[in-house]
């Protein structure tokens, strides 16, 4: 499983200048991993992030889902770099956890009971 992001800082208006913040992002699985996901078509409607793309104080969250994310997402645009290094650590939190998720299916699948001491 790999993770592309890239940002690119740019300025908007023609009087009064605005920094802004484009994001693209794409999840790029390897064959396994990408069996997985197209057996259990679940996993692809799962949300994976969250981006607060608003310009005002009132957020507008919108859900970055798992097949959203394998397809890419271009041009993000945020209007604060904290909302886009929110965005970025949730996609990476969701990553790990996908993983997890992934980890826990092969698992599954090869049978046999888990132990663990707690």
């Amino acid at each position: 499983m790999k993770l592309h992001l890239n940002t690119v800082e740019s300025t908007t208006g023609l009087i009064f200048k605005t920094k802004v913040w484009h994001m693209d992002a794409r999840l790029e699985l390897s064959d396994a991993e990408a069996t997985i996901v197209r057996a259990h078509r679940d996993i692809a409607n799962m949300v994976i992030g969250e981006a607060n793309l608003s310009a005002v104080e009132e957020p507008v969250i919108e859900q970055i889902k798992i097949k959203t994310l394998i397809e890419g997402v271009n041009r993000m645009r945020f209007w604060s770099i904290q909302n886009q290094t929110n965005c970025e650590a949730s996609i990476r939190e969701g990553c790990k956890a996908l993983k997890g998720h992934i980890d826990r299916l092969v698992q599954v699948g090869t049978g046999g009971p888990t132990v663990e001491e707690i």
